[in-house]
């Protein structure tokens, strides 16, 4: 019954249903990160909160593989929820365990074996590559928690079901918030407690979506469902590889600024850059709330031919997520002091982070509409547009600009990077969401696939 909602509800009442779930969900994931950050920089120090950056990109790779792999299967779940294909559903599921299982192996063998080489790659100085270390020997153990348990919440969604979706984060969240200082400050475990509280919480939250595939869900699959079938494994790499890419380019773009930054910066610039960058996430997790909550009502729809109700929450997202752009923005802008103080009491720090903080967000209200666009590509199963957005702000222009204008503006350039990056993405985004519109349009009048 969830599920058929998504097909008939009203758009308004049916986006904030699936959406504010998804955003209060994405809130409290970027809380991970954001919590470690705080309780580190203020608990162990700059160097501390310097090796935790560094080693940033490797969750970012991890959540790169979990993202690819379940948003990918989640739109496959949605359209043919909305064809009415049960077993295909059942397929895709088993699908899904068997590859992100094979997937989860690996990750964990090779990051441990290739740790210290993967570290110095990202670019860790001397001085902060033991912090980096601790902290990422303990996650990557845990790593196999974190890609069930991210990934599983997107298939989750796709049923219809936002709230438990939800409820999956906020009890991981509110572990990480619980035993962080415990670890932290009462057993004196440093950036190791931060990484052992957050491995925990992935572990919780993993139980807890397995509870609901054991017991709640009504989609039961049997031995049969896990064989791997090539044209799904196919369709969900097609689809989620823009995820993927999208991700992988957060980890790209943060190995290449901790480089800059290593060369015309100091440690402490790179410590700045990670407040910045959890910053980064609180601003971002809402958009990506209103993604998630809209690419079931298109993907649903998308299935059923009804292209009307397709449009509909696509403009009606777009214009909630540029709200939600244009109110981060101001929120940032005039508290950006007090939020800053709060990851650290470094005054240097502080205040470059403070100089900072106008360059890198100075383009925000403008990410509203590109999270949409890409969004929607990927529910609709249009992976090479969904594709070249998903890189084109990170790859295609911030990592070039990054390597260059450091040349001739020194540290500067780096912050000039991101805000010619930011405008130039916006400018093709809204040519590529204009074309689709248009085909939207085109498809209402015929009704046709």
């Amino acid at each position: 019954m969830k599920s058929e909602n998504l097909g008939q509800e009203k758009i308004g009442k049916l986006l904030f249903k699936q959406a504010t779930p998804a955003m209060i969900g994405m809130l409290v994931m970027s809380l991970y990160n954001v919590v470690d950050t705080i309780y580190i920089g203020r608990g162990v120090g700059t160097f501390a909160l310097a090796g935790v950056s560094v080693s940033m990109p490797l969750i970012i790779i991890l959540l790169s593989v979990s993202m690819a792999i379940g948003i990918g299967a989640a739109s496959l779940v949605s359209r043919s929820l909305g064809a009415g294909n049960y077993e295909k559903v059942k397929e895709i599921f088993g699908n899904y365990l068997s590859l992100l299982s094979f997937v989860g192996i690996f990750a964990i063998v090779f990051g441990y074996v290739f740790l210290e080489s993967i570290i110095g790659f990202f670019g860790a100085s001397p001085d902060i590559f033991p912090y980096a270390i601790d902290y990422s020997k303990v996650l990557i153990l845990g790593a196999g928690f974190f890609l069930f348990s991210s990934s599983a919440n997107n298939i989750i969604r796709a049923s219809g079901n936002a709230k438990f979706a939800m409820s999956t984060m906020l009890i991981g969240a509110l572990v990480n918030l619980i035993f962080d200082p415990i670890l932290i400050f009462y057993f004196k475990l440093g950036v190791r407690g931060a990484a052992y509280s957050t491995v925990f919480s992935w572990f919780i939250s993993s139980l807890y979506v397995l509870y609901y595939y054991f017991k709640i869900n009504t989609v039961k699959i049997s031995v049969k469902h896990l064989k791997f079938k090539i044209a799904i494994v196919k369709d969900i790499f097609a689809v989620g590889v823009s995820s993927f890419a999208r991700q992988i380019s957060a980890g790209i773009m943060t190995i290449t600024v901790n480089i800059a930054l290593a060369t015309y910066g100091s440690s402490m610039i790179i410590a700045s850059f990670g407040i910045l960058s959890r910053i980064s996430m609180l601003t971002m997790m809402p958009i990506f709330g209103i993604v998630q909550g809209m690419q079931p009502i298109v993907g649903f729809n998308w299935g059923a031919k009804k292209f009307n109700r397709v449009k509909e929450v696509l403009f009606l997202s777009i214009k909630v997520s540029t709200f939600l752009s244009f109110f981060s923005f101001f929120i940032l802008f005039l508290f950006s002091k007090q939020i800053i103080s709060i990851f650290s009491s470094d005054k240097e720090l502080l205040d470059f982070t403070n100089f900072a903080i106008r360059y890198v967000f100075i383009m925000l209200p403008l990410f509203g509409f590109q999270g949409i666009a890409s969004g929607l590509y990927q529910s609709i199963g249009k992976a090479r547009p969904a594709f070249i957005l998903s890189i084109l702000r990170q790859i295609i222009l911030l990592v070039p600009l990054i390597l260059i204008l450091p040349i001739y503006y020194g540290l500067t350039g780096v912050l000039y990077s991101f805000p010619i990056a930011d405008f130039l993405a916006s400018v093709t985004t809204f040519i590529f969401i204009y074309r689709e519109i248009k085909i939207i349009n085109k498809l209402r009048k015929a009704n046709i696939w």
